[in-house]
């Protein structure tokens, strides 16, 4: 026999991806001052990076709080109006004890950068106290087809 032989077969090749979910929240968000007796809606952002390799996923926030849910509170001063949240621009929803979805999303993302936009309405004639008000918000993310 002479020259070259050669044999063809074929083999393959594969990869797993394991199920994963991941909510990462940037640096909390800061208002500036509010300021007594000036009707303004006060703005603020945070960031998150969203991992979800399902076919959806659904990002919440809340207020799981026991003191006035939904609303920033000074000691025992509790601002009127309820703190609203947005994702990426979109429409603000008032934060409240039950999930407000901010984004929705049907596909996979890798590391998605969301804007989270806080916005905190204060009237002419809403009372402020001296002092800092604040809030710790529960943000989730969610799929139901994993």
């Amino acid at each position: 026999m002479s020259g070259n032989a050669s044999v063809e077969t074929g083999g393959s090749v594969t990869a797993q991806v394991p199920a994963q979910l991941s909510l990462v929240l940037g640096a909390p968000a800061t208002f500036v001052p509010f300021t007594a007796g000036i009707a303004r809606d006060y703005l603020a952002e945070t960031t998150a990076t969203v991992t979800s390799i399902g076919a959806d996923a659904a990002l919440r926030v809340a207020d799981t709080g026991a003191v006035a849910p939904g609303h920033l509170v000074n000691g025992s001063y509790v601002l009127q109006q309820a703190l609203q949240a947005s994702a990426n621009g979109g429409g603000y929803s008032p934060v409240s004890g039950i999930p407000a979805t901010l984004l929705t999303s049907t596909g996979p993302a890798s590391a998605a950068q969301v804007t989270i936009g806080l916005r905190q309405p204060i009237a002419v004639s809403d009372p402020l106290r001296t002092g800092n008000y604040a809030k710790t918000l529960t943000f989730s993310l969610s799929t139901t087809a994993p």
